[in-house]
């Protein structure tokens, strides 16, 4: 039995008798980090949602974080580092927003483009926060040129841009003094 929130209703046997329980998105706290992160929490949102796959953690979450894995050989040992620091990072924005009320979470889940936003809107905090402007110039080159250009080429993917990258020209300036 599923609810308009996406939670789900479960029945469990138990010796007292049948009990029913609401069972609201997972924790996974404890897979920030993991490559497999992803598909953890589109597993768990499909539990939820009739089996409906959702679209930011197939089509975006998991294809880059495994694109920048892949390129992690090609970075300098800090590169390599932000690489690790980010998908973190990105991982556990979407968690403290799950854990402050997995409810309205569940419901900003279910409207697939309100999510996006707010999960576009967390890498630039987690770029900076993890010290993309710190990095050589050949490392950001090579992360700004890892996404499809279908994925970059629009409003928000500009916008996260455009932020991340005046930051990024602010420091190297500053240096440059």
């Amino acid at each position: 039995m599923r609810s308009r929130q996406g939670l789900r209703k479960v029945r469990k046997h138990t010796k007292a008798g049948v009990r029913n329980y609401w069972v609201r998105s997972k924790d996974l706290s404890g897979s920030v980090g993991r490559l497999d992160y992803y598909k953890r929490r589109n597993a768990d949102f499909k539990s939820r949602n009739n089996g409906e796959q959702h679209s930011y953690y197939t089509q975006y979450g998991d294809k880059y974080a495994r694109r920048f894995h892949a390129i992690r050989g090609t970075l300098t040992p800090q590169g390599q580092t932000w690489v690790k620091n980010t998908r973190s990072a990105l991982h556990s924005e979407i968690e403290k927003r799950r854990a402050h009320n997995p409810v309205t979470f569940s419901k900003l889940e279910k409207n697939q483009a309100k999510f996006q936003t707010f999960a576009y809107s967390s890498h630039t905090r987690a770029y900076l926060k993890t010290g993309i402007q710190h990095l050589p110039i050949g490392d950001i080159l090579r992360i700004g040129m890892t996404p499809d250009i279908r994925d970059v080429a629009t409003r928000q993917g500009v916008r996260q841009i455009s932020r991340i990258g005046i930051k990024v020209i602010q420091h190297k300036l500053k240096r440059t003094r």
